[in-house]
């Protein structure tokens, strides 16, 4: 095996390496020869070239260009020798022949030394470059690892810019100054020390039997709702909005004023007591509660002052909030220097997440025109009938305790000798009856409310399909066919379940609540009352608060199953690619990775359900323990009756059911206005091209058109059509012909007005078409698409699509004249034959078929649409096409020549102008007369070419296969004489 010279290129890295400076490690590899031999490939096998290769003189130690012995890409490869070689080289000369052996052996000993230096050499770089390599692999998992970090920082829907990253909104929410610890442990304390004066309260009346003031108990319970309110919204708005509102601020000095009012009430009291006076062991402990409880909220009081004012300027949480990199570092070892477009610093902080009532109102107000049944009085009737059902509901709720208290109060002799209470049980067992969600009453409301929610569904999928339809076709290109469809289902089905929820669950609940304080105030005490209140509020709070968090995990978990859909869709869309490719296996791991991401995202979604309706059970378990001792405590000692502890019991018992199931209404409202929230997004998806204010109708006279200096751009950054302009006079037939890309479709979407032109005007017998109605527009113009596209129907309704006015015998003429009848009848179902999704049950060449008998109803616009016919049925349907646009306007864009050639007007379109125009005959004439040169002649030049090339090649073909049938003939009748001796 001969030596070997391998050339490198110089390669450069750049990346950080964790050391105290943070040094920038180069990684280069200097231009080099390799010299190999055979036994050194096979000690270095595979990969030797790589690892011998990759050495950073900064990261790797004495090992270089030198000690390798390797020669620069100056200097010229070297040339070794082997043993025989060296054998070779003695001479006839006998007096020189010894000198020559012994250099010939210090040449082996130099070879073998290099050949061993260069192995030990190779070996340490392999090892370094493998330890190297390890290094690079542990810096990109960390990298990975900060990445995901920041992810989890700024949540799912956040995007994080690689180039540079602001690292305050990040770094606010998690870490805090230490002024800020200050405040949330100081306010910890003092919300522990009004637990502490409820315990020594409890603990007093348990061991005295003497209860304490209600002014006391309202003040402790009041107090320490407000603080823990207080703690869970400044926690809160830190983690959305990275700082506090001025309403946090206000509270502590709200709180410093009160607090000195009891904090002087109760020293004056210990100060001011009597000789003789004893002061109790619990009063004592209450005093220094609150001493230390005052000397606390002064110290946080003025250390919120000043959190204010470093936040008011900017320097609160300065250390935290700095980056990890410096203002002008980026997320590399390049100096950043991009401030070009930059958002302002107010711009670059995070903007509130939203939750799924926010913008409840916008939302509400959104769905308001598809909820109330302007088009039908009798739903109307109904509507008024279940909110006069809910309201009589609410009365049962409240009469329904009443009515157990008095039956109660009647079997143990409360108001008299004990009796039996049977018609207040008949009257108890009616109510139950009409209550509950399974009542007569709500079960007649729910029945009322069928036909009213089916004309909602009704409406908002009308309107939303009738609004995807009036979309321009910018959007359709961008959108997600499965995504699109998952939404519109998960949207519409939810706006039945929002209804009922918000207007049957939700309302009454809360009318229940507002009731229930009402009515427990007046009846039992504003004790009993601010109980009622601070349970359900707590509760309210916290279900509210724990279901906002956990908005971004069931927003993810749609996002994911969107996705998922649409991968599903768009893989099923595309089966047969997936078949030429043999992706079958690479599309089902593509599905189960979204399926698992999907799952991730959904056991996210059930963990935290678990921990919300852990916390609701908490507070509801901790409101019934209060009120209950209470009310018992009232009823031993004669204040109350026994049928007032039932009545509390029952009624607490009877709100807390449907409260209960508050959360799952919650969650549920959130999770339909999820759903909803791309329903609505789309709703407010506007046109991009839209009907002027007085658009009127197309008249169509002649059926001229003209492009008048058309300028046209998908992308402001490059033009498609640059300033057109030509003129299809009255039942003339233009070609547009010339190389993809050039803007022949363009043409056409323009004139369809897909898009609005840029610059210039579009006229159709002298009528602006932005100037027309576009279903107007539309109706006069009939279109062949290249990529033809039926629906999954019969081959007569796609027909018959073209003009739904049609009878049969014109969608049997049209389909005769696209040469496409006597395939269809062929059918074992003839014209009812279905055609498959996207129409691919038919051959290409039967899809255009069916797609030319479609249009030939109207005017004709040809987009390629002979592309994917043989000759002779090309030939055929040009025959009819002629016929069928005699005397009508025809546009058509084809890369087959010799369907255009009988055109009125031929125009060359390259790079979004019109570089030549004129006949078939006119345009090969002008560029014979210039030595060949045009862009039309080298089109028909090469298709002749091409033509001719395909003839020959099918005569030769044909001649081979009647050389075929001769020579079987022959030796047939060979066998058959030999047989015959």
């Amino acid at each position: 095996m001969s030596d070997q010279f391998i050339n490198s290129e110089m390669l450069w890295w750049n990346l950080p390496v964790e050391e105290e400076t943070s040094p920038v490690v180069n990684l280069y590899l200097p231009q080099y020869y390799l010299v190999s031999s055979p036994s050194f490939v096979n000690e270095m096998p595979g990969t030797f070239v790589t690892d011998y290769l990759v050495q950073s003189p900064t990261s790797f130690l004495g090992t270089t260009s030198t000690e390798l012995d390797i020669p620069s890409a100056s200097s010229s490869p070297p040339t070794l020798s082997n043993d025989s070689s060296t054998s070779n080289r003695t001479s006839n000369n006998q007096s020189g022949r010894r000198s020559r052996r012994r250099s010939s052996l210090d040449e082996e000993a130099r070879i073998a030394r290099r050949r061993e230096r260069n192995r030990l050499a190779a070996r340490r770089s392999r090892n370094r470059s493998r330890n190297y390599y390890n290094q690079l692999e542990q810096r990109v998992m960390e990298l990975e690892d900060e990445i995901t970090r920041l992810r989890s920082l700024l949540g799912h829907e956040r995007l994080i810019k690689l180039r540079t990253i602001e690292y305050n909104p990040l770094i606010n929410r998690r870490h805090f100054s230490p002024l800020t610890r200050i405040i949330y442990g100081i306010s910890g304390f003092i919300i522990l020390s009004y637990l502490a004066d409820c315990a020594v309260i409890i603990i007093r009346a348990l061991e005295s039997k003497v209860w304490t003031s209600n002014y006391i108990v309202f003040y402790e319970v009041g107090s320490w709702a407000a603080w823990v309110i207080n703690l869970s919204l400044m926690i809160h708005e830190r983690k959305k909005l990275g700082k506090w509102s001025s309403v946090n601020y206000c509270f502590y000095f709200l709180s410093l004023s009160t607090e000195s009012l009891v904090f002087h009430y109760w020293i004056t009291q210990f100060i001011s007591n009597k000789p003789g006076d004893v002061i109790s062991f619990y009063d004592r402990v209450l005093i220094s509660i609150i001493s230390i409880r005052y000397v606390l909220l002064v110290i946080v009081s003025f250390a919120s002052l000043i959190h204010a004012f470093r936040s008011s300027s900017g320097r609160e949480d300065s250390e935290s909030g700095r980056g990890l990199l410096g203002d002008d570092s980026s997320y590399g070892t390049f100096p950043s220097n991009e401030n070009v477009d930059q958002p302002s610093q107010q711009q670059r902080q995070r903007q509130p997440e939203k939750g799924a009532f926010s913008d409840f109102f916008e939302k509400m107000g959104t769905l308001l025109p598809f909820l109330w049944p302007k088009k039908n009085l009798l739903l109307q009737f109904l509507v008024f009938v279940c909110v006069g059902l809910l309201v009589v509901g609410r009365i049962i709720n409240v009469l329904t305790p009443q009515q157990l208290k008095t039956i109660t109060n009647e079997l143990v002799g409360e108001d008299g000798p004990p009796r039996f209470a049977w018609g207040s049980i008949a009257l108890y067992v009616l109510l139950r009856f009409l209550q509950g969600g399974v009542g007569l009453l709500q079960s007649t409301q729910n029945y009322l409310w069928i036909p009213i929610g089916q004309y909602t569904t009704r409406e908002i999928s009308v309107k939303m399909f009738e609004h995807l339809h009036g979309l321009s076709l910018a959007y359709h290109i961008n959108r997600k066919t499965g995504e699109v469809l998952r939404v519109m289902d998960r949207g519409t089905n939810s706006i039945i379940s929002l209804l009922n929820q918000i207007i049957f669950q939700i309302f009454p609940v809360l009318v229940d609540i507002a009731v229930a304080v009402v009515y427990f105030v007046f009846e039992f005490g504003w004790i009993f009352g601010v109980i009622v209140f601070v349970t359900m509020g707590s509760y309210i709070f916290v279900t509210i608060l724990i279901t906002d968090w956990r908005t971004k995990f069931r927003r993810d978990m749609i996002e994911l199953d969107n996705d998922a859909r649409s991968k599903a869709v768009d893989s099923l869309l595309n089966f047969e690619t997936v078949k030429y490719y043999n992706a079958e296996e690479f599309e089902v791991r593509r599905y189960d990775e979204a399926i698992v991401k999907f799952q991730v995202a959904d056991y996210k979604v059930s963990a935290t359900l678990n921990l919300l309706n852990l916390s609701q059970n908490l507070v509801i378990t901790v409101g019934l323990l209060a009120g209950c001792l209470l009310c018992a405590w009232k009823v031993a000692h004669g204040d109350f009756k026994v049928g007032d502890f039932i009545l509390f019991v029952t009624y607490i018992n009877q709100l807390y059911g449907p409260l209960n199931w508050f959360g799952t209404y919650y969650r549920m409202i959130q999770q339909n206005f999820i759903d909803m929230e791309k329903m609505l997004a789309l709703f407010k998806e506007q046109q991009s091209v839209q009907d002027a204010p007085d658009a009127t109708e197309l008249k169509v006279t002649e059926g001229s058109v003209i492009f008048e200096n058309v300028g046209f751009a998908y992308d402001q950054r490059q033009s498609a059509l640059d300033g057109i302009s030509f003129e299809i006079p009255k039942g003339k037939t233009v070609a547009l012909v010339g190389p993809s890309g050039g803007g022949k479709s363009t043409i056409l979407r323009l004139l369809f007005r897909f898009y609005d032109v840029n610059s210039g005007r579009i006229l159709i017998d002298g009528q602006d078409i932005r100037s027309v109605k576009q279903e107007s527009l539309r109706r006069n113009i009939g279109v062949v698409p290249q990529d033809t596209v039926l629906f999954n129907d019969t081959i007569f309704y796609n027909i018959h699509y073209g003009n739904i006015n049609a009878n049969d015998e014109e969608v049997h003429k049209a389909a005769k004249a696209a040469q496409i009848h006597d395939r269809i009848i062929n059918f074992p179902d003839g014209y009812e034959t279905r055609v498959g999704e996207r129409g691919l049950r038919l051959s290409g060449g039967e899809k255009q078929r069916v797609a030319i008998a479609r249009t030939l109803l109207k005017i004709i616009l040809l987009d390629e649409a002979t592309s994917a016919l043989d000759t002779t049925t090309e030939r055929q349907i040009q025959y009819a096409l002629s016929h069928m646009t005699k005397d009508r306007t025809t546009l058509i864009i084809a890369h087959r020549l010799s369907t255009i050639v009988n055109a009125d007007l031929i125009l060359c379109i390259k790079d979004g102008k019109v570089v030549e125009q004129g006949t078939h005959d006119e345009l090969i004439q002008k560029a014979e007369e210039n030595g060949g040169d045009g862009v039309y002649y080298e089109m028909w030049q090469k298709q002749k070419k091409d033509e001719s090339e395909g003839k020959i090649s099918g005569e030769n073909e044909g001649s081979s296969k009647s050389n075929g049938n001769d020579s079987k003939n022959n030796e047939t009748s060979s066998n058959k004489g030999h047989h015959g001796h």
